[in-house]
């Protein structure tokens, strides 16, 4: 993992890359999505595109997965039918 500087540029943050994880030269938008404390970069429009133009998962992803049995639950009068009824 890579470590950068965070500095305060007037009233706003701005990052100082290292090579190692340097934006390509053309990229002028990034979005980036906050949760807690962790920032997330990526270009501008093209987030989920490359997800999804990924490679697949191989056709042995959990496989094995260990999932209960579905459930088997009777049904009765909800809420509603008695409103209805009335």
């Amino acid at each position: 993992m890579k470590k950068n500087t965070v500095f305060k540029n007037n009233r706003s943050q701005a990052m100082r890359q290292t090579k190692a994880v340097a934006l390509p030269d053309d990229m002028k938008q990034v979005d980036i999505v906050a949760t807690v404390r962790t920032r997330i970069i990526t270009q501008a429009t093209e987030s989920w595109d490359s997800w999804f133009d990924g490679n697949a998962v191989t056709s042995d992803f959990m496989i094995t997965r260990e999932q209960p049995a579905d459930q088997v639950r009777q049904t009765g009068p909800t809420p509603t039918d008695d409103a209805i009824r009335d």
